[in-house]
């Protein structure tokens, strides 16, 4: 029997006890003591219980498109309703209070995600979720923190992994917007071997965010700094310049969508930051952020080392500033299928 928007929609009331997990910029994180009375669930869930300034701002959204988002895989095939669960933390069901949308509940993320940070030998460890971001460090600074070690080769792997999701993503009709690698993690080695038999399995968070193309996220969809499309860069250039020119209001709001909107091609110039930022580790101190990476003059040739110059080419015309010039995550993966 299929499910219905009422089957994902639970009120907050009825979630029994719970403890708090964590709080980051957009929302509070509890965990339940049992499953939530939804259809099928089992295991451990969390509630992500967004701030009131969120609410504020996406409340409506959050309600009435949440469960279109909840029930897209039920369209799907068993094969690829287990790839979501897998490289996924895609959101189980839509909390109300007092007839107002309150958050949404997930999957606790399993503990293979996690690792232990070291902070040099001052204080003790954290128990961390295993970020992409942490593999950006050097390798030689990786030990001293307890960030496990990935060779150029494990890298390469994982991004053609992510791209495998990002095809499916926007096969289906899905914009991720919010691509960076904070909201990106992978299994640490240390804890088991990958689902995929290679050293990382990748999995997204912040799927609340994502959005049908054509549609509107349930959550607005944020550009993490320095992963900034060129096209959303000369947007927010121009809506400033009128504003401070005293335009009219259909031009500031016109400028300021271009500025908001993300698209399969903004996914993709993201993909291609990811892409250059794993694959050519900074050596200098002045390149650790990524827009520095970015306009590296020595970053495509260290690629070019890895990588045939042709496969090199097509990772770097993911940043190409003109967005109908990017391949599709599809014709990347199809350049290294051979």
């Amino acid at each position: 029997m299929s499910r219905t928007p009422a089957d994902v929609t639970i009120q907050k009331s009825a979630l029994g006890q719970m403890s708090k997990l964590g709080r980051g910029g957009q929302a509070t994180v509890f965990k339940l003591a049992s499953p939530p009375p939804i259809p099928g669930a089992e295991g451990q869930y969390v509630f992500k219980r967004y701030h009131k300034e969120i609410l504020e701002e996406s409340g409506h959204s959050l309600a009435t498109t949440m469960p279109q988002l909840i029930l897209h895989p039920d369209d799907m095939n068993t094969e690829d309703q287990r790839f979501v669960r897998r490289y996924t933390v895609w959101p189980q069901g839509l909390v109300l209070e007092n007839g107002t949308a309150q958050g949404i509940l997930m999957k606790l993320i399993p503990e293979p995600f996690f690792f232990d940070l070291e902070f040099g030998g001052v204080g003790p460890s954290e128990r961390t979720l295993l970020e992409v971001q942490y593999l950006m460090a050097p390798e030689s600074k990786k030990p001293e923190r307890g960030i496990p070690a990935a060779t150029a080769k494990d890298r390469l792997y994982l991004i053609l992994d992510v791209l495998k999701i990002v095809d499916f993503l926007h096969r289906n009709g899905l914009v991720i917007g919010d691509f960076s690698p904070k909201n990106l993690v992978v299994t640490n080695p240390a804890k088991g071997v990958a689902s995929s038999g290679r050293k990382f399995t990748p999995k997204f968070l912040d799927v609340d965010a994502f959005r049908f193309a054509g549609g509107v996220p349930p959550i607005q969809q944020m550009h993490t700094p320095n992963w900034f499309p060129p096209e959303v860069r000369a947007a927010a250039i121009l809506r400033d310049k009128l504003i401070s020119e005293g335009a009219s209001q259909i031009e500031i709001s016109r400028a300021r969508a271009a500025a908001n909107i993300q698209t399969i091609k903004s996914d993709i110039f993201k993909m291609g930051l990811l892409a250059l930022r794993l694959l050519h580790i900074p050596r200098d101190p002045n390149e650790d952020d990524t827009q520095s990476v970015y306009v590296s003059t020595t970053a495509t040739a260290n690629i070019e080392r890895l990588v045939n110059p042709r496969r090199a080419r097509l990772l770097r015309s993911m940043l190409d500033a003109d967005p109908d010039s990017r391949p599709s995550a599809r014709d990347v993966l199809a350049a290294f299928s051979g």
